[in-house]
Formats: structure tokens, sequence, C-alpha cells
């Protein structure tokens, strides 16, 4: 999914830890990549993602991450899109 933010806060929100502190949050935000790191008995860290571009404004981010989920069709993006994209071949 695309942030806007730095990708350790955005990893920590995923951890259910406070980015500043490392500490469990009493209420983590949802996050599809925690329940599924803790179905499969592996810790949410940073080495576990990877950046795979870069915007610098928020729509282009938006459909720049629509493009990248008509193309790879993540398991963990339960969205369709980000961006309605109508793609032509």
């Amino acid at each position: 999914g695309s942030t806007t933010r730095s990708l350790s806060i955005r990893v920590a929100e995923h951890a259910g830890r406070s980015h500043r502190t490392g500490n469990l949050l009493a209420v983590p935000p949802q996050s599809s990549v925690r329940n599924h790191a803790e179905r499969c008995g592996s810790p949410v860290s940073l080495d576990q993602f990877k950046v795979l571009g870069t915007c610098h404004d928020a729509l282009p981010l938006r459909i720049l991450e629509s493009l990248y989920i008509s193309k790879l069709k993540p398991a963990l993006n339960d969205t369709m899109s980000a961006f309605p994209l109508k793609i032509v071949s």
C-alpha cells in the first residue's frame, strides 16, 4: 500500500507498535499485514518491506499504487485499486 509517511512509521503501525518507543499500542489500527504475520507466526519488521516507487504528491502516489495493484495483484491487498483506472492495451 501507499503512504505519505516515512517507511519506519508505517511499518511500526503494521506491527501495532509506537514508532517513537517501540512499545505495543493498546489499540493498534487494523492491519492485514499484522494479521497475516500473526497467522504465520512471523513478526512484522522493516526488512520485510520494499519501496516499489516514490512520488512527491498524493494523487500520483495513489495512481502509482493502483498500477502496482493491477500488475502485481498482491494477496494482502483486498482493494481493487487506490484510484480508479481504465487501463487500455
